[in-house]
């Protein structure tokens, strides 16, 4: 039983569908979200999920699965208070810091392009934490995804997988074994 001062510890009243915040993050305000956000979670003493001073434990670790059950937590509370758009940028992301990383958005009317490029090596990388997921039947495919001289949108990846195992079932229904 965890103690209920401990940040590994959810109230029997907090759930993945919980609103923490009155506002929703649409691509603007992200100051004020991000307060928002920080104070919520601070309450629930789950702050350090998003500065990181709460450490994943080792995978051999016995708090492993209250560490991992409470960053789904954090990560459900947090996809609830951003749109749609934002929400499925973020969806792969592991870890809560990586979605508050991943979040920072420039204001600057800057003219190098230096936005564009983060934002792009910030879809990349999220892009190639999801293809870790599929198992190796995926592999042709997940290989030419990664071989695109422009890496794709976590969304367009997924259709292309979808894609690829939708022409698998036909090919299996045309040629059974």
């Amino acid at each position: 039983m965890i103690d209920a001062s401990h940040p590994f510890y959810i109230h029997p009243s907090d759930s993945p569908g919980m609103v923490l915040v009155s506002s929703i993050f649409y691509g603007k305000s992200y100051g004020g979200w991000r307060r928002e956000i920080v104070i919520a979670l601070s309450a629930k003493k789950k702050i350090g999920f998003i500065d990181g001073s709460i450490i994943e434990p080792d995978m051999d670790s016995p708090s492993l699965k209250s560490w991992n059950r409470c960053n789904d937590m954090v990560i459900s509370w947090i996809l609830n208070s951003l749109s749609k758009e934002i929400a499925w940028s973020v969806l792969y992301s592991k870890t809560t810091k990586q979605i508050l990383t991943t979040c920072v958005h420039c204001n600057c009317d800057c003219s190098c392009g230096g936005k564009a490029k983060t934002l792009k090596s910030l879809q990349d990388g999220r892009l190639i934490q999801f293809l870790k997921g599929p198992n190796e039947t995926y592999d042709p495919v997940k290989r030419n995804i990664l071989m695109m001289t422009l890496l794709p949108s976590v969304n367009h990846a997924y259709f292309l997988l979808i894609q690829n195992e939708k022409q698998r079932e036909i090919h299996v229904g045309v040629h059974p074994c």
